[in-house]
């Protein structure tokens, strides 16, 4: 039986230039298109999304046809299967859209970050909503089952550690969703109900305010006896949003507690 040659050409292939060219143009675009696609389909939002701009096609088509070029100088009168020409372009422009893909989206999350954060400056400084750094101490005053007592650290909350000041808390709002997209870490804080001289006065104001805010609980601090709302802590947008509404609500004057999280 007689054995293959070592450069034999394929049974079925192309080396016509324009082909050559046609397979590397069409490669590109899947490559800058179908991503964006996918995210169409999976998307709930897609009559507010634009997903394709004018810009957008142009830059693709252009990116397109130069890929296409070069797959004809690279190919140029090799004889080789469609299939093996469309791989070979399909590599380098997938890489490439990628790139410029998550480089968009990062400078997106930044820019929308940012405007988040002017709006939520200005929502706090028209309702009055203070701001404070994290605390050097922080210790739970509410009885918890490991002592019965009252007094536990706050390590028996389990969102909190301890808190340096002047830090600024690096933590991911796990609420937010999946952990395999891009995220951008905030700053959190705690909601400040309400101010005590002595820890009793701090318990009892806790309890009072527990028949309308439910997580309301007393802490002690190096600043002081507080009474904070303990559900979790937010990011800066959503802790002012929630400080306005139980302000407005309860006609409180809440601020905002800057925390560190830890595991």
């Amino acid at each position: 039986m007689s054995e293959p040659k070592a450069h034999e050409a394929p049974a079925s292939g192309v080396k016509n230039p324009v082909m050559k060219f046609a397979v590397g143009t069409f490669a590109a675009l899947c490559a800058a298109f179908i991503p964006r696609l996918g995210a169409m389909l999976s998307s709930a939002e897609t009559a507010r999304i634009t997903f394709f701009t004018q810009d957008y096609f142009i830059v693709a088509l252009t990116f397109a046809l130069f890929i296409g070029v070069v797959m004809v100088i690279l190919e140029y009168n090799v004889f080789r299967a469609p299939k093996d020409t469309f791989i070979t372009a399909l590599g380098v422009p997938a890489l490439v859209a990628g790139a410029l893909n998550a480089a968009t989206n990062v400078h997106d999350i930044s820019t929308l970050h940012d405007k988040n954060q002017q709006l939520a400056d200005a929502l706090a400084d028209q309702a009055g909503i203070a701001r404070s750094e994290a605390p050097s101490g922080f210790k739970s005053l509410e009885a918890s089952p490991a002592s019965p007592g009252g007094g536990a650290s706050l390590r028996s909350i389990p969102w909190v550690i301890s808190a340096h000041a002047a830090e600024i808390a690096k933590t991911v709002d796990k609420s937010s969703g999946s952990n395999l997209g891009i995220q951008f870490q905030q700053r959190q804080y705690v909601i400040v109900l309400d101010e005590a001289k002595t820890k009793e006065k701090a318990l009892e104001r806790a309890r009072q305010l527990r028949q309308t805010i439910p997580q309301a609980q007393a802490v002690q601090t190096d600043k002081g006896f507080l009474v904070i709302e303990g559900k979790s802590p937010r990011n800066e947008s959503s802790a002012v949003l929630e400080a306005v509404r139980l302000k407005n609500q309860n006609k409180l004057d809440t601020k905002l507690l800057q925390v560190n999280s830890g595991p």
